[in-house]
């Protein structure tokens, strides 16, 4: 079978599959024979289609598969780890979306080289949750790791309550970094 009609039977077969209320079956054969599930690309076009077509669920079950199978491929890209987090997150499973986030902080190779720079982008999705809890404690540790960064500072004091004294704690700061010190000028 030639690589387009392979691509073009896989995409139908995970639409029709969605249509069913079928889709794990598919899925978990993927899981079991890796060599035969289809492309990254494929996937991705399935769940744009599937989202044209309104199935949110199946959506996030593609993807989620597609994320997943990518980090244990040993492609530990943050934007692998935050967009398998954002569908635990979607689903309702904050427990393992911070999980998820935890190990990004933990094996994402930063540019910077500081370990810590996954930490802001975690606390921006589980804030765009209404996790803020969650997200407080991300921004906290970039915090502690970055004490000079004020825009952790700056998020810290927006996910925060408007009464927090940590929250004014935390402006207070920002005004601080913001005037510089003179020797640093």
């Amino acid at each position: 079978m030639g690589v387009q009609l392979e691509e073009y039977a896989s995409s139908v077969e995970i639409r029709l599959a969605s249509r069913t209320g079928t889709l794990d079956a598919p899925l978990e054969r993927y899981r079991s024979d890796p060599d035969k599930a289809p492309s990254t690309e494929i996937l991705q076009r399935a769940a744009v289609t599937l989202r044209k077509d309104g199935d949110e669920a199946a959506v996030r079950a593609v993807l989620a598969f597609l994320y997943d199978r990518e980090i244990r491929n040993g492609h530990l890209e943050a934007a692998n780890f935050l967009d398998l987090a954002e569908v635990d997150l979607q689903r309702g499973d904050t427990a393992a979306a911070v999980a998820l986030l935890n190990r990004m902080a933990l094996v994402v190779d930063n540019a910077s080289g500081d370990g810590f720079e996954t930490l802001l982008p975690a606390a921006e999705l589980l804030g765009k949750y209404g996790k803020t809890a969650e997200s407080a404690d991300f921004i906290r540790r970039r915090m502690k790791a970055a004490p000079w960064d004020s825009e952790a500072k700056v998020q810290l004091a927006r996910t925060l309550p408007k009464d927090s004294t940590e929250r004014e704690h935390a402006h207070r700061s920002c005004d601080r970094y913001r005037g510089g010190v003179p020797a640093a000028r």
